[in-house]
């Protein structure tokens, strides 16, 4: 919808800070009439407002998407991987789901390699921030590094899942830069 006055008033720069930019607002108020700038500030604040709205669905959208990976990432661990006996299988899917896709993303090597390399150099890079990660975890969570050493399937899995996670991360972030 069109408004008339709205559309007969040109352009006027957006403020700052009101303090310092109070001669700006009294010359639009002048230009423009009390009519056209309440119009005009109005539109902007819808403006911002919108702006503020897109932003926060965007995140919120982001959020959802992680959350469904973690889903994803611990119902495909139950049913692969269910059979094994873990002394707390909650914990141990609290590490595989979050504690360590944060610490290989955050890996330096790794971060290097997805921004100037291809996927496939990324996943050796990926593979080798995975190996130190399990290593300083051993203390805390020996039967987890065992399973990582020991069960070549576990492995791949873990390896494979990681992997998905933090490159997807990686590329998301890259796209709305």
């Amino acid at each position: 919808m069109q408004h008339p006055v709205l559309d007969d008033i040109p352009e006027f720069p957006v403020v700052n800070h009101p303090l310092e930019d109070l001669a700006v607002l009294v010359h639009a108020v002048q230009e423009f009439g009390l009519e056209g700038f309440l119009v005009k500030v109005t539109a902007l604040f819808c403006n911002l407002f919108v702006n503020v709205y897109a932003d926060l669905v965007r995140k919120c959208m982001r959020l959802l998407t992680e959350m469904d990976h973690l889903s994803n990432i611990l119902k495909n661990f139950n049913d692969l991987f269910g059979n094994i006996t873990w002394k707390d299988r909650d914990k141990i899917s609290k590490v595989i789901a979050e504690e360590i896709p944060t610490k290989v993303v955050a890996d330096t090597a790794y971060q290097n390699a997805m921004k100037n390399s291809d996927k496939q150099n990324a996943r050796i890079e990926h593979d080798k921030a995975l190996a130190r990660v399990m290593v300083e975890l051993l203390a805390d969570h020996t039967e987890l590094f065992k399973q990582f050493s020991d069960n070549p399937s576990f492995k791949k899995w873990l390896g494979d899942t990681i992997f998905g996670v933090t490159y997807q991360a990686a590329s998301h972030v890259d796209s709305e830069a």
